[in-house]
Parts: structure tokens; sequence; C-alpha cells
């Protein structure tokens, strides 16, 4: 079993560690942040071999081999808690590389993001997000949306013949404090009732 997290990682990963997990960990941020510096530190050398924080990269620009990876599908669990996809102009491709990272079986879990969807028969519905709603129409992935704040998403890889639908950027726009207002269009039909546990 391996673990990727982003944001809040290195917590999640040494606490995880020293509760006496056996998994490989890998956090990664751009920068550590600063109150986290020693305990990073410590961890690197205490878990040498399980434990490492890749930074001063963006998540794209994080190469498999940096990851320590021998193959794709290799992770069992990813988090993503305010991280790439909560900032990314490039959602569908950080997306597709998350998947791809995921072994079957394994689950990303994120914080739901700021977006709205422009696509036929998009019919707004309260119990889940238009993202949620989107991302059930990708092939070899079951979608749980969860509204509790902050809300968030879990998706768990099913087969490896991912097939991400289209999905077009249209607008980005930076909010103070917040994650950025984005909006997209896409061809598919997004389903009025989609198959989302909730």
């Amino acid at each position: 079993m391996s673990l990727l997290t982003r944001r809040a990682s290195d917590r999640t990963c040494i606490e995880y560690l020293e509760g006496g997990g056996e998994a490989r960990c890998t956090a990664t941020g751009f920068a550590i942040p600063e109150g986290a510096i020693d305990s990073v530190e410590k961890a690197e050398t205490k878990y040498h071999d399980r434990f490492k924080y890749i930074s001063g990269k963006f998540f794209n620009e994080i190469t498999n081999d940096e990851l320590g990876l021998p193959a794709k599908g290799e992770y069992s669990l990813i988090t993503d808690l305010n991280g790439v996809l909560y900032y990314t102009k490039t959602l569908v491709e950080d997306l597709r590389r998350y998947l791809e990272l995921l072994g079957i079986g394994g689950l990303l879990f994120f914080t739901d993001i700021s977006a709205d969807i422009t696509a036929p028969n998009a019919i707004q519905n309260k119990r889940c997000s238009w993202l949620a709603k989107w991302a059930s129409n990708i092939a070899g992935v079951r979608v749980k949306f969860y509204s509790r704040s902050p809300a968030s998403i879990e998706i768990e890889k099913t087969d490896d013949r991912i097939i991400i639908p289209d999905m077009t950027l249209d607008k980005y726009e930076t909010q103070s404090a917040n994650s950025p207002k984005r909006e997209y269009s896409c061809i598919h039909l997004l389903p009025n009732n989609p198959n989302i546990k909730a």
C-alpha cells in the first residue's frame, strides 16, 4: 500500500507512520509549511524508506521517478485537501494523472471545488456538486459526494481503462483567500439524476 497526499500532508503522513502504519507515504507541496519543516526533516530521517516530502515543484512538474513509482497504478490512497485540484487551471489533466497513479480499488479523496459546468441536460442538483456530477461520467470509476462542510468527493478506481470526458476551461478567476472561480463547458450529456452516492 502507498499513500500520496497534498496539503496538510506532512502531518497526516507522520501521524499515520507514528501510529504504526506500514505503507510508503509521499507528501507533496510547493513549499513545506513554515511550522512543519522540523517535523518533516525528522520524519524523513526516521522513516527514510517510507516517507518522502517533495517540494519546490508544482504537481504537474513532479515525475513518476521522483514519486518513487516503478509503474503507474501504485497508490492505494491519494488525498488532495485544498490542494492541486482546488486551484489548478488543468483540472482534467491533473485528475487524469491522479487516476493513473491509483491502483484498482484505490481511492482519491479531494475537496470539492467552485466550478460551474455548462453541458447538455445539465440541471443543478443540490444533492451533489457540478464537479461530482461531471465526474460520474468518467469510465472506470465510482463517485461518492459528501455534502458536509467542507464538501468533498471520493473517487474509487474500478478499472484501468479510464476515460475522462473532455471539458474546456472557459474562465479562471482568482479570488482572495478562496478557491478560484472556474467555468467549464463540455459536450457530453450530464445525467439529470447521476448515479452518485451522497
